[in-house]
């Protein structure tokens, strides 16, 4: 499981197992610490238990899980509950099959609020700014991602390329 990872997220992972584990280190240990840009079962529950006028961020595995939770008949705690079983088994199956999580995005009633949450998920880098749901609050971005690759030359020597961008 831990090759469908680059080296950078494992070297992380296991400064963190230095740091978090106490006693013998296993496999599960370094998995669980590896950045996939899953959030925490806390973190996800927040995300998606909110009011209807929120704007959030959350993934695929978050929504799925709530959508299992929110068949509960209002009882709170059974609905966390039923939402911390379902999104641990769900994102665990997902990391044994190697399968990344998805960003999605929730625009809510609250439309003032829905730039400043986009804005921070780019920040964050949850989102790309080329994304069509962040791309109208970063026009330049998707300008410069229009443009073909090619080579320039800084004043002071330096070789930069234009109009690449990362991808999710």
């Amino acid at each position: 499981q831990i090759e469908h990872y680059g080296d950078s997220a494992v070297r992380y992972a296991l400064k963190r197992c230095q740091l978090e584990v106490k006693g013998l280190l296993s496999l599960a240990d370094i998995i669980a610490r590896i950045p996939d840009g899953r959030p925490a079962v806390a973190v996800a529950y927040a995300q998606v238990s909110g009011s209807e006028a929120d704007t959030f961020v959350t993934t695929d595995e978050a929504l799925r899980a709530w959508g299992i939770a929110s068949q509960t008949d209002g009882d709170k705690f059974a609905q966390r509950q039923a939402f911390d079983a379902a999104y641990k088994e769900i994102c665990a199956a997902n990391r044994i099959a190697g399968i990344f999580p998805r960003q999605i995005v929730s625009i809510g009633q609250d439309k003032a609020r829905a730039e400043a949450v986009i804005r921070a998920a780019v920040k964050d880098g949850m989102l790309q700014p080329t994304e069509p749901v962040a791309a109208q609050y970063f026009p330049d971005e998707v300008a410069r991602a229009a443009l073909p690759a090619t080579q320039g030359t800084m004043s002071q020597g330096e070789t930069v390329t234009l109009g690449t961008t990362g991808a999710v």
